[in-house]
């Protein structure tokens, strides 16, 4: 259960890292993000991440993250 609460940490302090302005951060903290669900819900925690991910508003943030790049691609 430690590894868990760590590995919750450690996603609260990313999705702290997707609300700043700071592009490579947060395209580094994504990668990490996403290594940690995955690892996750392999370990039988998907219910937990799927909470996590609602609660914190991350689905919103990865969206808006995605969107934007492209937005300014087209312009």
């Amino acid at each position: 259960m430690l590894i868990i609460r760590n590995q919750f940490k450690e996603l609260l302090y990313l999705a702290q890292i997707l609300r700043s302005d700071n592009e490579i951060m947060q395209a580094r903290s994504t990668r990490r993000m996403i290594c940690i669900v995955c690892n996750e819900i392999r370990m039988g925690f998907g219910n937990e991440i799927y909470d996590f991910i609602i609660n914190e508003k991350i689905d919103v943030m990865l969206k808006d993250y995605i969107r934007n790049p492209i937005r300014e691609l087209r312009v």
